[in-house]
């Protein structure tokens, strides 16, 4: 009766099916239509690293060099016959001010932690003057550059060097004329000789003539 039973049944049993869907799964994951997709990514992949390489190599030169001359310039800094910025440095302080603010810090730390407090407040106190001074000299230089005419309208400035007119210093003033009243000065001025006269430029407008 056993043996009967087993020969009259004619439908495969599940686990039959599930072992024969499951043939075609690993041959359709290991094709070898898809490892040529992952060849080129991992070239893609290593020029990329060869060139971040290259890119870093580049950038840890630069910034090597850039720290040295920052640190010669604190060098003359902290020198007793350390002369006056010059136009040129001027205009490197302004292009350069957060990164040489950035390597004065790390400057100082150091100092501070080789236990130089003394060099450390000497380079700050220098560096925030030969930093600061030049950056206020620009904002006067851009704040007068421009001036109102007549009436104050807002927008309505114009160059300085547009519409200055050159003034005259004239020498020989007597002490005494200037006590007196303004009608005095100017009928006194009319009459003395004519002296001679100091012309004052508008880019000069600004400078101290006693150097």
């Amino acid at each position: 009766m056993m043996k009967r039973k087993r020969s009259d049944s004619p439908e495969p049993s599940c686990v039959s099916l599930k072992s024969d869907r499951s043939l075609d799964h690993p041959r359709h994951f290991r094709d070898g239509a898809s490892s040529p997709d992952v060849r080129p990514q991992q070239k893609k992949s290593n020029l990329s690293r060869n060139q971040l390489n290259s890119i870093f190599k580049e950038l840890e030169h630069k910034v090597i060099t850039l720290i040295k001359n920052e640190l010669k310039r604190f060098r003359k800094l902290l020198s007793p016959d350390y002369p006056a910025c010059t136009e040129r440095e001027v205009e490197d302080e302004e292009d350069l001010h957060s990164v040489r603010d950035g390597a004065l810090k790390i400057t100082l730390h150091v100092l501070k932690n080789m236990n130089h407090t003394d060099f450390a407040n000497t380079l700050h106190n220098k560096s925030v003057a030969s930093v600061y001074q030049p950056k206020l000299k620009s904002s006067l230089r851009e704040k007068f550059r421009r001036i109102n005419e007549g009436i104050s309208q807002h927008g309505s400035s114009a160059l300085l060097n547009e519409i200055y007119t050159e003034l005259y210093i004239t020498e020989g003033w007597s002490g005494d004329v200037n006590n007196e009243h303004e009608v005095r000065q100017i009928e006194t001025a009319s009459r003395r000789p004519a002296t001679q006269e100091t012309p004052i430029k508008c880019n000069d407008l600004f400078k101290d003539k006693s150097i």
